[in-house]
């Protein structure tokens, strides 16, 4: 009696301690692919890092790991690094090896190839030019695959490692699919956090860290404010850059706008919070993507968005979301204006958002994305180890 054939194992390498868009992303996948059941997937986090718990908290199979740092003069490190990993991809028997990030590549791309397993990397930055050196390269020349977040992120990364279109995929992130909070906890939050029904509340999620423009962000809600003295700033997000919030924190005090912005440091209840906003921005001077523009489509908030990066590729300006030009606060402060006076607008563009996340960045279409490219690698080396095998 034959016994059940497994799933293919696809083992997550996830550098970063903290949670973030990309660990997002990465989790919403792992747990599509368990759900289905043709892959089971595993994850191999920084030990006692945020990301760890996070993944099992939601019930995906985690291995903790210490990567050595990636250093030609302290080689003997890295490579016993590369050794002890590559260990533990053929241990857990994982079949295929997906990097959360370039720098999880540079740590298991070489231990992937060394346990003698397809590997694949997701590129969800736009790195400047001076951040990967010569000597960086190496480690990358070992991915067989790239993954971009965005086309821009794409076109950005081939500035600094070109990436010919047969080695390289752009593959959207969905939305989570949150629920739609009922209008109940909605008015609580805003109770919470003294935002009076009468006032029209303009707000941003992201962590409070300079490649986030929040002093355009300010500015632009400075010159709104003189014509709708009642609207509110809400910024959600923990501040990763103390001396960056401290002085967006001086700022909103010189301008005299305290009594008008709220700051709630990292919140974990996101989609209540984005129903209590009137008004979506993401203000920033990089964006590989843009995830949280999808989660506010998915709440019917209207987006106002830098037209940077990867953002274009999601917004059509006018139709759902408006754009404004990097560091123009009076761009920004005209888009909120026309949302904040055109409320039928407003409900246009949010719900042609809605409409778009639905059918175009679903969590279930890049998992579907992302398990045909599983199947293609996984094949490929099943057929040229069998050619292998018939050539001994």
């Amino acid at each position: 009696m034959s016994r059940p054939r497994r799933p293919p194992v696809i083992g997550y390498v996830l550098q970063c301690g903290t949670v973030g868009g990309g660990e997002v992303a990465t989790l919403r996948v792992a747990r599509g692919l368990a759900e289905r059941r043709r892959f089971h997937p595993v994850a191999l986090c920084l030990d006692g890092s945020a990301v760890l718990r996070a993944f099992e908290s939601a019930s995906i199979e985690t291995v903790p790991f210490t990567p050595a740092e990636f250093s030609y003069r302290r080689g003997w490190r890295y490579a016993r690094s590369v050794v002890t990993i590559a260990r533990t991809i053929r241990r857990l028997g994982i079949d295929l090896v997906h990097c959360s990030d370039l720098m999880s590549a540079y740590h298991a791309a070489l231990a992937a190839r060394l346990a003698g397993v397809p590997v694949l990397s997701h590129i969800r930055s736009l790195f400047p030019p001076h951040e990967i050196l010569p000597h960086h390269k190496p480690p990358i020349a070992a991915v067989q695959h790239f993954l971009f977040s965005s086309r821009a992120v794409w076109t950005n990364f081939n500035r600094i490692y070109r990436v010919p279109e047969p080695r390289g995929t752009v593959v959207y992130d969905g939305g989570p699919g949150a629920d739609v909070p009922s209008d109940e906890v909605v008015q609580a939050v805003r109770r919470e956090l003294d935002l009076p029904d009468s006032a029209v509340v303009i707000g941003m999620v992201a962590r409070i860290a300079s490649p986030k423009d929040f002093d355009t962000l300010i500015d632009a809600f400075d010159r709104a404010l003189a014509t709708y003295p009642a609207a509110r700033l809400l910024l959600v997000g923990d501040a990763q850059d103390r001396n960056y919030a401290n002085s967006l924190r001086a700022k909103v005090d010189a301008n005299g706008l305290s009594g008008h912005v709220r700051w709630t440091g990292f919140r974990a209840d996101v989609p209540a919070l984005l129903r209590a906003m009137d008004v979506v921005v993401l203000s920033t001077r990089s964006e590989g993507f843009g995830l949280v523009i999808l989660e506010a489509m998915e709440q019917s908030r209207p987006v106002v968005a830098t037209r940077v990066g990867g953002v274009p590729e999601i917004i059509t300006d006018g139709q759902n979301g408006l754009l404004h030009e990097a560091g123009d606060a009076e761009g920004l402060a005209g888009a909120l204006r026309r949302l904040i006076a055109n409320r039928r607008l407003a409900s246009e563009i949010a719900e042609n958002g809605r409409a778009m996340v639905q059918t175009r960045f679903t969590v279930d279409r890049t998992v579907s994305t992302l398990s045909d490219l599983y199947d293609r690698f996984l094949w490929r080396d099943r057929v040229v180890a069998a050619q292998q095998r018939t050539a001994v």
